[in-house]
């Protein structure tokens, strides 16, 4: 099990150099010095390479998890290497801006299969005891990859840097073809004993009859009704509303267009460092964080965690908004200069120990195995289309009421994150996928026997 989840994370260390390239690359192609398209770049043209991965992410949504239904989570997992693999070896050989923009697609497609199939995979192969912590690792393989990108991008020439990126696409289509197993839920020709042997070799034990059986009714539910018949029921229903809101409230809480434009916020808050060294600074501090959280994951309730978290980097983007608008006022914060990147490092320490790394999980620990796949395959879709829209009208909002405000606004979501949680989810830590369904369907579990 722990190799394969392993295994999988590779994949979240590519994402996660895709998630900030727009950040040293883009300031090569608008130099000479290293700019393999020997021109700087227009503004148009920037847009696009920052934008296509979000429109690769929504046009591939659908497919993705229909490939995953046909071919099984290992097959597409290992054929989305090769993917990634194409998408660097693009930008390394083709000093062209149209293939630049089709490798940026591409990049956008890994983006939505790290947001569907991974935590798929990853909870479907976890027993209840360890899904928080084998989650988390995506987050912490994420912030690899960033740092990687954060102290390799701006100093590795353009084309070294991504031959050696292709490295981790090769070395991860050799070692989870190999290795990894595939997900007990995939069954096309129903439960098997090919099932009962998966299960032995993930678990390590002999007696997997109690998985097995909840495996077979899970199974049922979903060859039962289809996905519009099965949010008819309380239980599917309520999962479906549940895991919509999070998503909602998640992504417009601002994360990713926050990362998206930390250079910008950097430059504009004027700190005391540049912010090629802050980024450094930054992605350290992630990668730390998001570790020591993958450690103590499982150790602490998931809404515990999620509402600490929320509330925390609400209080750290408020304070961040103060010192920007009272830097427009024409207060002297000068000798404030260490806050920005104060408040940020709070941020994103939060954001990583909690928020983070816990909203996607427990989506795919609430949703039904009958309509897992097009749950989440409908809230990937709203997370890239809020992105996508926050994306290209934050700099626009800021210049029109001020980038203080613009974050005030995020911070005001991100405590309305807190308080949702706090009201409406539903504790999965400890508890087996059916059991969390009888909850949602208004059952009460029975006491574990003493």
């Amino acid at each position: 099990m722990f190799i394969s989840v392993f295994l999988s994370l590779i994949l979240c260390i590519i994402e996660g150099t895709g998630a900030v390239w727009t950040s040293p690359m883009l300031k090569k192609l608008n130099g000479t010095d290293d700019n393999p398209l020997k021109r700087i770049i227009s503004i148009d043209e920037s847009s696009l390479l920052a934008s296509l991965p979000i429109i690769g992410s929504t046009l591939s949504s659908f497919l993705i998890i229909t490939l995953s239904d046909k071919l099984g989570r290992k097959p597409l997992l290992a054929l989305h290497g090769l993917a990634s693999l194409v998408y660097l070896l693009m930008f390394a050989f083709f000093a062209n801006i149209w293939c630049y923009y089709m490798a940026r697609v591409i990049s956008g497609i890994n983006s939505a299969v790290i947001s569907i199939i991974v935590p798929l995979y990853i909870c479907e192969l976890a027993d209840s005891s360890s899904r928080g912590t084998l989650a988390a690792g995506m987050i912490v393989s994420m912030n690899v990859g960033i740092l990687i990108t954060f102290i390799g991008g701006p100093y590795i020439p353009f084309f070294w840097y991504h031959s050696l990126m292709a490295l981790l696409p090769i070395c991860f289509i050799i070692f989870f073809s190999a290795f990894a197993l595939e997900s007990p839920y995939y069954n096309p020709q129903g439960v098997s004993s090919r099932t009962e042997e998966l299960l032995k070799k993930l678990r390590g034990v002999d007696d997997v009859t109690d998985e097995l059986n909840e495996i077979k009714r899970c199974l049922e539910e979903t060859t039962e009704e289809n996905f519009f018949e099965q949010i008819k029921l309380k239980g599917p229903r309520k999962a479906f509303m549940l895991g919509v809101g999070l998503t909602i409230l998640a992504t417009c809480s601002g994360p990713s267009v926050i990362i998206t434009y930390t250079q910008m916020i950097f430059d504009y808050a004027e700190g005391n460092w540049s912010g090629e060294v802050e980024n450094i600074i930054l992605g350290s501090v992630q990668l730390v964080v998001s570790v020591f959280a993958a450690i103590v994951m499982d150790k602490f309730q998931r809404k515990h965690l999620m509402i600490v978290s929320a509330a925390m980097q609400a209080l750290s983007l408020a304070l961040l908004s103060l010192y920007l608008i009272l830097k427009d006022k024409g207060v002297d914060v000068e000798a404030f200069g260490w806050a920005p990147l104060l408040c940020f490092l709070s941020y994103v320490s939060f954001y990583n120990m909690g928020f983070g790394p816990l909203w996607n999980t427990v989506i795919g620990e609430l949703l039904p195995q009958g309509i897992k796949d097009t749950a989440m395959t409908i809230c990937s879709l709203l997370n890239s289309g809020i992105v996508f829209v926050f994306t290209m009208i934050f700099q626009r909002i800021e210049k029109s009421i001020g980038l203080g405000q613009t974050l005030m606004f995020f911070s005001v979501i991100t405590l309305l994150s807190a308080v949702y949680v706090a009201i409406f989810i539903v504790e999965t830590k400890g508890k087996t996928l059916e059991e969390i369904q009888l909850e949602l369907n208004g059952k009460k579990l029975k006491p574990a026997p003493l």
